[in-house]
């Protein structure tokens, strides 16, 4: 469901707009695809690197903040976690 979500949300971006594609799996999350309006590279980019189910531990909020540095300095940007919802309970998800 997660992966459609996105899906969806990359083909309704509108000129202009942009988005870029974190994976937070288990380790590290990474960097994939770098802010684009580029449609067809984001989908690529999310096809490529989808994430393998785990019982390891995944990094949420480590993920939100690389994401959220990415637009840090875009009044306007928003960050959307999609997920399928199981990884432990995060002390907080606020960014500074």
């Amino acid at each position: 469901a997660a992966l459609r979500d996105a899906e969806t949300r990359i083909r309704a971006l509108r000129p202009g707009e942009q988005a870029a594609v974190v994976l937070a799996g288990a380790g590290t999350p990474q960097l994939v695809q770098p802010l684009t309006g580029d449609r067809a590279a984001l989908l690529s980019a999310l096809r490529r690197n989808t994430v393998a189910p785990t019982d390891a531990a995944t990094a949420p909020r480590d993920a939100c903040l690389l994401a959220a540095s990415l637009v840090a300095s875009r009044p306007d940007a928003r960050v959307v976690l999609l997920t399928d919802g199981v990884f432990p309970p995060q002390d907080e998800m606020r960014f500074p």
